[in-house]
């Protein structure tokens, strides 16, 4: 459970900024493992640290700090859809969404704890006005803590984050889709790590070596191991489900006026998640991809023929494993009933 209080590290913040200043970038990257555990990696790291430092010195100073979970795209200020990087969530949309991402290692019932970027600008808005407000702060600082999330209030799953993928991509698909949109989530890592080899891997040769033969450049493996990596780096958030703590910052919704409500949304709770999504897929098309509106025939043309690769390559897979399987057990039962016939 992380509740809306500080944590300790183990090293003091400042002691670890004189102690990266003092050696290498080669000693540095050599000793960033060992460093940053129990973190899984530097982004993490650094905000516990970043904490540290604001823990220190807060009582001297009229801060709050406001923990959002996953900063996704706006919801609607100052404009619908924006976003402007591909990391986390965007990634995984946009790899589904162009057909790149087709498997991954995950909890479909996980949670994906997850906030629209203009409601986390306006909680850290209304924190500043409520812990100005309320009297003297505690002394430990923790009364600045705040934790803005919507799992506890607003649940959305993976499986939902699927759903609605499947829902939008044949209504608003992109040009550059490389394949027909389908995600699969496996739990097992066993599992996982044998199925990519057949959903991502094997693929990404025949197309490169299809490059190949007509002259163009082969690219689609190298894309792949790209996406492998931005899909490691998500597994230990995607195989962990967290619970978070927020009644501070719920007491925070509570005291605003109607008209602040209305001015300065934050709220999670009020989101509409099926709503959301295609003001998400919208922005991702947009601003990620670089498409407008008026390609949109042009991708559902390329859609509807990559649906129809997609399944008559399914139907000449599954007809030849049947067809090999037939012909295995048409030999076992020869030899079986030759066997029996024969003692």
């Amino acid at each position: 459970v992380v509740e809306e209080k500080f944590y300790d590290t183990d090293v003091d913040p400042e002691e670890m900024m004189r102690v990266v200043e003092a050696i290498d970038e080669e000693q540095l990257d050599t000793l960033s493992r060992k460093i940053i555990q129990p973190w899984p990696n530097t982004y993490t790291y650094a905000k516990a640290q970043a904490e540290g430092v604001f823990r220190k010195y807060c009582n001297r100073l009229p801060v709050v700090l406001v923990r959002p979970s996953i900063i996704i795209s706006t919801l609607e200020d100052p404009i619908e859809g924006w976003t402007d990087n591909i990391y986390g969530l965007n990634g995984v949309i946009t790899g589904i969404g162009s057909g790149v991402l087709r498997i991954l290692h995950l909890n479909a019932d996980y949670c994906v704890d997850v906030v629209p970027a203009d409601l986390a600008v306006n909680a850290c808005l209304a924190t500043i006005w409520y812990t100005a407000s309320q009297s003297p702060i505690e002394v430990d600082g923790n009364e600045r803590v705040f934790n803005c999330i919507s799992r506890k209030d607003n649940p959305f799953t993976y499986r939902d984050v699927r759903s609605f993928s499947v829902e939008f991509r044949g209504k608003i698909p992109a040009l550059q889709t490389l394949w027909f949109p389908t995600v699969t989530f496996i739990e097992s890592a066993t599992l996982h790590w044998f199925l990519q080899l057949f959903y991502h891997f094997i693929p990404a040769i025949l197309f490169d070596v299809f490059a190949k033969l007509s002259g163009r450049e082969a690219k689609i493996l190298f894309l792949y191991r790209k996406v492998q990596q931005f899909a490691d780096a998500l597994e230990f958030f995607t195989t962990n489900q967290w619970t978070f703590t927020n009644n501070r910052m719920r007491k925070v919704y509570e005291s605003m006026s109607e008209d602040d409500k209305e001015c300065f949304p934050a709220d999670v709770k009020l989101v509409k998640w099926a709503d959301f999504m295609h003001i998400y897929v919208l922005g991702l098309r947009k601003y990620i991809l670089k498409e407008d509106m008026n390609n949109l025939e042009q991708a559902l043309r390329k859609f509807r023929m990559l649906k129809i690769a997609h399944y008559s390559v399914l139907t000449v897979v599954y007809t030849l494993i049947t067809l090999v399987a037939f012909l295995l057990l048409r030999t076992f039962w020869t030899n079986f009933v030759s066997h029996y016939l024969s003692g």
